[in-house]
Parts: C-alpha cells; structure tokens; sequence
C-alpha cells in the first residue's frame, strides 16, 4: 500500500513544482512589461513638454516655465524637464541654420 501513495504524491508535487514555477516566471515578465509600458509612457510626456515649451518659448521667450505639473527650465538651446522626481535634458526645437 505504501508503494501506490509513493507513486501518487511524487507526480503531484512535480505537477505543483511546475506549475509554481510557470506563475514566478509569469509574474516577473508581466512586472516587466508593466515599467517598459511606464517608461514609454514617461517619455512621452516628455516630448509633448517638449513641444509645448519650445512653443512657449517662440512665442513669449520665458526661460522657466511650468507645464502639466512639469517645471521647463531653458538655458541656451537647451532644455531641463523636471517632472516628479526625474530630470531630462533635451534640446529646444528650433530650425537648423
């Protein structure tokens, strides 16, 4: 009798072994794709502060403003977005001579 358990238990706790480790790997690429989404997400608002500044700038030349919760600081032909806790540098779009 204690040969039929032996034969029952050691498939399942595989199956459950497997089946654990299928949901972690899930978990993780899931996680994953969740911050390359934000990250996109992220950086698109910056280009929209991006455009919107360098509009704001030809038209009223200020060299720090706020736009959508983002502080704009320029300097030169460059930019500084602060946006929540992150920095970014980008250049001010203009025409090239």
């Amino acid at each position: 009798m204690k040969q039929n358990e032996a034969y029952i238990l050691l498939p399942t706790v595989v199956i459950l072994s497997v089946l654990s480790m299928a949901f972690i790997l899930q978990n993780a690429v899931f996680n994953q794709q969740l911050q390359a989404k934000s990250k996109l997400i992220d950086l698109a608002k910056v280009d929209k502060i991006q455009i919107v500044a360098t509009m704001q700038i030809s038209k009223d030349s200020e060299k720090i403003m706020s736009i959508d919760n983002a502080k704009v600081r320029v300097v030169n032909k460059q930019m500084e977005i602060t946006l929540g806790r992150h920095i970014y540098d980008r250049k001010l779009l203009v025409k090239s001579p």
